[in-house]
């Protein structure tokens, strides 16, 4: 009796030499069948505990953890604006469109009016450069006159006697150049004072501001005052000189010692307002210089205002087109920054309360299997302050302000963000970034918050 390798059946060899098919042991096929139901049991065994496996850690992730399904990726936006009044000579910036740093976005030409404005600026710069320098020659001329009293003080009360004779050479150079003094001051006045006349018309035609013309007014005033320091130091040269021809001593004439110590404290005064004068000038002077060199650095003679991307991103939006007029600080475009990207999700207090925001947070977004690893960056209740007094402060930072889902109306809600690495389509640019796109948030629980069963494994 033989077992063929192929049919695996019983034979034997007939008397002739042929072989002949036996009929099957029935203990053979017995065995052969209980191998096969001990394979198959134990698969379906390993199946089930597997499948009990996955569902056990299932159950337990979904009671250790909870999924919010109203996420949604936002990210940071930057309001592009015209620095000045003018036209959009040209417009590249369009919506999808990637930029890098330093990309020129628009060119502005600058209005009529502008221009008029920059000459007016450098025109305030030259008159007061020219306002400082003539009263700091008047605060030279004051300072020499007192020293020039100081000097008379001396040769008249100090340094002779009272009784003696004075030198008449002294007094008659000191005569002459308080006259010289005098001519000198009226010169300064007439000039200044034509110069107030010739703007103070101006004024009243409307071609320059009413306080420009108060600044030579107050120059006209100061060399008035010194015409009036120079007349007092003449007569008081003049006194002296008289006093020398007599032979008597000045302090024998009446008025001149209290003469000398009123033009003295005059001297004085008028030094302290002009010193205070020149460093209200030069104040003036620096910011003026400034605005000037700001104007100067934003535009040129030469070519139109370029406004170039602050970073690299996605023009978002656009709202001006070429040849359009445009004010100061009106928007021209916003600008998408791909790197700055999150996802917000709105939860209600019970849900805030065993959130952990110390863990690490994942994000699934609409369409990719793939999840991301996120922080928490920000939790705030949802209220009617946001909604009122900070909306408009979002609108500047943000591109989107999500909107309450049905399922949540009249709840006391928590606005959380996320903070998320660039998503698979910061690469492209047409897409936004992702910006918009739903996202499902799966936070951990607190620990302390965790059923027993499972916070105790």
């Amino acid at each position: 009796m033989l077992e063929t390798p192929d049919a695996k059946k019983l034979v034997a060899r007939s008397p002739n030499g042929t072989l002949v098919a036996l009929p099957p042991d029935p203990q053979h096929k017995r065995k052969k069948r209980r191998w096969e139901r001990l394979v198959f049991g134990a698969l379906f065994l390993s199946i089930g505990a597997a499948a009990t496996a996955v569902g056990i850690a299932a159950i337990g992730y979904r009671l250790t953890h909870i999924v919010v399904d109203n996420g949604l990726v936002n990210g940071r936006i930057m309001r592009m604006r015209a620095p000045i009044d003018g036209a959009v000579s040209a417009f590249y910036a369009q919506p999808g469109v990637a930029v890098n740093p330093g990309q020129v976005l628009a060119r502005l030409s600058r209005s009529p009016e502008e221009q008029q404005s920059r000459l007016r600026l450098e025109g305030e710069v030259e008159l007061k450069e020219a306002n400082l320098a003539s009263s700091r020659k008047s605060l030279a001329v004051l300072k020499s006159q007192l020293e020039d009293l100081n000097d008379r003080i001396k040769i008249l009360s100090g340094q002779r006697p009272t009784s003696g004779p004075i030198d008449t050479s002294v007094v008659q150079r000191q005569l002459a150049k308080s006259q010289a003094q005098l001519d000198s001051a009226r010169a300064r006045a007439s000039v200044a004072r034509s110069k107030y006349n010739r703007y103070a018309q101006l004024v009243q035609e409307g071609a320059v501001s009413k306080s420009l013309a108060e600044q030579f007014r107050g120059e006209w005033e100061s060399r008035q005052a010194e015409v009036r320091e120079a007349e007092s130091g003449l007569q008081v040269s003049q006194a002296a000189l008289e006093a020398a021809r007599l032979g008597k001593p000045v302090t024998s004439l009446p008025n001149v010692d209290s003469g000398l110590l009123s033009q003295r404290s005059s001297l004085l005064s008028g030094i302290q307002s002009q010193e205070g004068y020149i460093s209200t000038l030069e104040v003036e002077l620096r910011n003026a210089r400034a605005r000037l060199k700001e104007d100067r650095s934003l535009y040129s003679n030469r070519q139109d205002l370029e406004v170039k991307a602050p970073f690299a991103g996605v023009v978002y939006s656009t709202k001006r087109e070429e040849g359009e007029q445009v004010r100061s600080s009106e928007s021209l475009l916003t600008l998408l920054d791909c790197n700055n990207i999150w996802v917000e999700s709105l939860v209600n207090l019970d849900q805030f309360n065993q959130i952990d925001a110390s863990r690490p947070v994942r994000v699934q977004l609409a369409g990719n299997p793939e999840k991301y690893d996120g922080k928490i960056e920000l939790m705030q209740p949802v209220n009617s302050v946001q909604e009122t007094e900070g909306q408009s402060n979002l609108l500047q930072v943000q591109a989107l302000v999500p909107s309450v889902p049905s399922e949540l109306a009249g709840q006391s809600l928590m606005r959380v963000i996320v903070r998320i690495p660039p998503p698979p389509q910061h690469a492209k640019a047409q897409q936004f970034c992702g910006l918009g796109s739903n996202a499902s948030v799966t936070f951990p629980i607190k620990f302390a918050q965790m059923p027993k069963f499972v916070a105790g494994r």
